[in-house]
């Protein structure tokens, strides 16, 4: 039987972070932000619908749900080591998917981060820059050198507070950061030398 874990009145931020109702309003505020909905950009658009947005299972999701056994009170599959839900972990493995890096940094992820991280593979080093995945388990975590072309920075919980969303507002103007991706739980930012700087904000349930 699954385990089935039940939020304490004493949560933790990230644990709030998954409460059904603060994900339901997030997603009622960010409504005309869904989908892609007014981006412009092929390469954005292409990683929100394709990737973000993308419910079609992944070869990789049955081995790793093994490690996934916990259920939220409302039945949602929950990692109980990273406090994080499946299908936000599904999600990094969708987004180092589609960064397919030459190497992967995981900056004070738990339970089964690295394993949804790593379970995409990783890239054969063939010359040129080296295209690194830099995971952070919050803003104030995300320590990393200069992104080099191709490069992606996930951040989690840069909502979770005042200090947490003013880290991220400096990480995302960077000059190494040409695209942010504001998904409320999570914060992608990204470097591509062939775009113009832009941030957008993502209806991610």
């Amino acid at each position: 039987m699954p385990e089935r874990v039940h939020f304490s009145t004493k949560q933790t931020a990230m644990n709030r972070e998954n409460r059904l109702s603060t994900r339901f309003f997030r997603w009622l505020r960010r409504w005309r932000h869904r989908c892609g909905y007014g981006v412009h950009s092929p390469f954005a658009f292409s990683l929100i619908s394709g990737v973000i947005y993308e419910s079609a299972p992944y070869y990789a999701y049955a081995a790793l749900r093994k490690g996934v056994r916990a259920r939220t009170p409302y039945g949602a599959a929950y990692d109980v080591g990273s406090g994080m839900l499946e299908k936000d972990l599904r999600l990094l493995f969708r987004l180092a998917n589609f960064c397919h890096p030459h190497r992967i940094v995981v900056q004070g992820g738990a339970g089964m981060v690295e394993a949804y991280l790593r379970a995409a593979g990783l890239r054969r080093q063939e010359g040129g820059d080296e295209v690194v995945l830099v995971y952070a388990d919050a803003p104030a975590m995300a320590q990393a050198d200069e992104l080099t072309d191709g490069s992606m920075l996930i951040v989690r919980n840069i909502h979770r507070d005042a200090e947490a969303l003013d880290c991220w507002k400096c990480l995302a103007e960077r000059a190494d950061v040409t695209l942010t991706f504001d998904l409320g739980r999570f914060g992608l930012a990204i470097r591509n030398d062939k775009l113009n700087k832009q941030g957008y904000i993502v209806d991610f349930f």
